[in-house]
């Protein structure tokens, strides 16, 4: 085969772990791809417990365990993904397993399977730590995303939920809970 060159090259997408030094990025990816629904709180919360621990300082006995991802496209990084884990039903209103609580793709890199790696590594942390259900609460007014979910063998959970989701100006939207089964 002399003369054919064949692409061995790695994947133009990648995923990789979200340290405290590209948390920014995270933070501005998301005010881009969901302008006005996450305070930079949010995230800088992701690594308190971190800056406290670097402080001599006593962390809190209760943490969350979160898991985060940057997507990059070509080494530019245009998505992320902030899971949590939640081990067992808080309220009527949630569900045990992993609960997705930003997933985002800049909208000139969405259409290139960036958003599905995003969900699969979720998908994936769900079954490492035993549980059986990926979910996300999304804002009941945005069809499309809900339509992405549900593409991705997502099922609404009940009814629509009044002013669930609080937003950066205070205002409130109403949510509906979407959920998919992992065996």
């Amino acid at each position: 085969m002399k003369g054919v060159v064949r692409n061995m090259g790695r994947d133009i997408c990648t995923l990789d772990n979200v340290y405290a030094n590209n948390l920014g990025m995270l933070t501005k990816l998301a005010h881009v791809t969901v302008p006005n629904l996450y305070q930079d709180a949010f995230f800088s919360a992701l690594f308190a417990e971190d800056s406290l621990v670097a402080k001599n300082k006593k962390p809190s006995s209760k943490k969350d365990v979160h898991f985060t991802q940057m997507a990059y496209y070509s080494e530019i990084p245009v998505g992320g993904l902030v899971a949590k884990l939640v081990p067992k039903k808080q309220n009527e209103l949630s569900l045990k397993g992993i609960q997705i609580e930003f997933l985002g793709v800049l909208p000139n890199y969405r259409h290139k399977s960036i958003g599905s790696k995003l969900l699969k590594f979720a998908e994936d942390k769900c079954s490492e730590c035993h549980q059986h259900n990926v979910f996300v609460y999304l804002p009941a007014v945005d069809d499309l995303t809900k339509q992405w979910f549900i593409a991705h063998g997502f099922e609404q959970v009940g009814e629509t939920v009044n002013n669930f989701i609080k937003g950066v100006n205070g205002d409130e939207q109403d949510a509906i809970l979407l959920k998919k089964h992992i065996s």
